[in-house]
Parts: C-alpha cells; sequence; structure tokens
C-alpha cells in the first residue's frame, strides 16, 4: 500500500465536529494527554501525546490487544488512519499553540519511502487546519530498529517538514546516547521504568542529573514520562525535567474533553512520599 490515503470514508464526523475512526468492526477515538512543562517551580501543560482509544460495539477494548488482532500487512494502514485522526481532531483539544507528539514505530513503517510520503501527509493536513507544523513532533520509539544513514535521512526530512523531534524510550535498550549524538533531537523522553529503577539506588540519581545536564548541553529538552507517584514526580524534577508526564499529572482524555491550561505551582513536596501532592494554582 503506497501513495497517499485519504480517508474519506474511514473518518466519521458527529454534528459537534468530533471525529472517529472506522476499521473493520471496531471505532477509533483520539484521546489526549498532557505533556506538562516545568519551569521556575510552575507546571504548564502546553504539549499533549496523542493516543487511539478502541471501541468494539460500545465497549472499549485495549489498544495492545486490537493491534495484536491487526494483520501485519494492514499495520501500517492502521497506524497511518489514527494518526490521521489524531492531527483532525486537533482543535478539538481545545487550546492553541499545544505541541502534539505523536509515535513513530519503525518496526511498523518499514518502508522508509512510505514513511516520508506519510510524514508529508501528515504536515500538509495540519496546514489545512491552519496550524503550524512545528507543534507536531514525531516520536521515535525503538530507534535501535534503524540504521543509522535511515535515521539521519528520516530525521532530515522530519525537519524539513518543519516538524521536530523527539527519542522515547531513553534509558532503555531502544535508546542510547549514540542516537542523540546522531540526529540531535529537540526532545529525549526518559523511559518511566528506568526512572523507577534509578530512584532504587540513590548513587544513580547524580549520574542520572549529569546525564540530563548533558543532553540538555546538546540542545534537547528532557521529558520524564510515567510518572504515578509524588516521589518520581519529584525526582524528575530534581534530576532535570522540562518536561513531565504521567497518569500523576494527567490520564489521557477523549478528544473534545476539557483541556486544563492553567499554570500550577508544587508546594511542600519534602515528606509526602508517596501521598497526593497538592498542586495549586499559580498566582
Amino acid at each position: 500500500m503506497t501513495g497517499r490515503l485519504i480517508f474519506d470514508n474511514e473518518i466519521l464526523v458527529d454534528e459537534i465536529g468530533l471525529r472517529t475512526a472506522r476499521y473493520r468492526d471496531v471505532h477509533i477515538k483520539s484521546a489526549y494527554q498532557p505533556v506538562w512543562r516545568f519551569r521556575d517551580g510552575v507546571l504548564r501543560a502546553r504539549s499533549v501525546e496523542a493516543f487511539a482509544r478502541v471501541f468494539r460495539e460500545g465497549v472499549a477494548v485495549p489498544a495492545v490487544e486490537f493491534l495484536a488482532q491487526v494483520e501485519p500487512d494492514e499495520r501500517f494502514y492502521v497506524e497511518w488512519l489514527c494518526q490521521t485522526l489524531h492531527l483532525e481532531n486537533y482543535p478539538n483539544i481545545g487550546a492553541s499553540g499545544v505541541e502534539l507528539f505523536f509515535n513513530y514505530d519503525p518496526r511498523v513503517n518499514t518502508d522508509l519511502d512510505r514513511s516520508i510520503a506519510q510524514l508529508g501527509e501528515m504536515a500538509e493536513r495540519l496546514g489545512r487546519l491552519g496550524v503550524d507544523s512545528g507543534l507536531l513532533v514525531c516520536e521515535i520509539t525503538q530507534a535501535d530498529t534503524l540504521d543509522r544513514d535511515t535515521f539521519v535521512r528520516l530525521a532530515a526530512e522530519i525537519r524539513r517538514l518543519g516538524m521536530r523531534l523527539a527519542i522515547d524510550g531513553f534509558g532503555v535498550a531502544s535508546a542510547t546516547l549514540d542516537h542523540v549524538r546522531t540526529v540531535a533531537p529537540e526532545f529525549v523522553k526518559f523511559d518511566g521504568a528506568f526512572l523507577r529503577r534509578v530512584m532504587e539506588e540513590p548513587a544513580a540519581l547524580h549520574l542520572l542529573s549529569r546525564l540530563s545536564n548533558s543532553l540538555k548541553a546538546a540542545g534537547a529538552l528532557v521529558i520524564f514520562e510515567g510518572l504515578e507517584t509524588p516521589g518520581q514526580l519529584v525526582t524528575g524534577i530534581e534530576t532535570g525535567a522540562d518536561y513531565l508526564q504521567g497518569f500523576l499529572l494527567g490520564k489521557p482524555e477523549l478528544a473534545g474533553s476539557h483541556f486544563d491550561d492553567r499554570p500550577w505551582r508544587i508546594e511542600h513536596f519534602t515528606g509526602l512520599g508517596d501521598r497526593v501532592v497538592p498542586l495549586y494554582a499559580a498566582s
């Protein structure tokens, strides 16, 4: 399957402008999880990561379970359909100027030319919505499956289209400093499981801070994802996070839900352990 895909019949629009996608016997909806920028003691949700929510006969189906049932030769089509849906629902996030992170898995998009065509279509579609393609962040997962030349070409194409680049899963086998040095991404995402392991070894926290500083010196913004407890949030901040993401700060919400972009400041964390953290509106 090559070339441009329009999805005229697969994407449905309701009376208030929300889009859903149809694939065989399921309906797919867009959900967006806030990604919070941390600066000068204040948190502000200025980005989101897009996720697919799948429903069969009105009953939610885990996305992992659904994708496992998709035939391999249909996987690229489904991924592209979901990305298109998330872009079409961008105006339904409910806030302007929000950065949109979307996942790119090289194991699905094995044909580089086809993948580049997909990225071009995404940038064009966002332009038709009147949204700057610079707000799109291509989040590469499983970076270790790309050879160096392919990785460099893909990164160059992402930037030619005006998008920005993030490397996901840093701290696990799929992303290393070599990947960062090769393409100089604008964002580096630390895996939540990695952060939790580091927290078990106090001596490792100093090394994590040094690593964060090295990434920043290379021009990357550091994101800690998968945050579930106040302790993890504090650790992320203390070891150099620029952005923070996780269920503690907000779960993925369906397109059309209220998006709260008010600034918040963090008060009285020390000694709270894993109890609920009070987040107070910043003055």
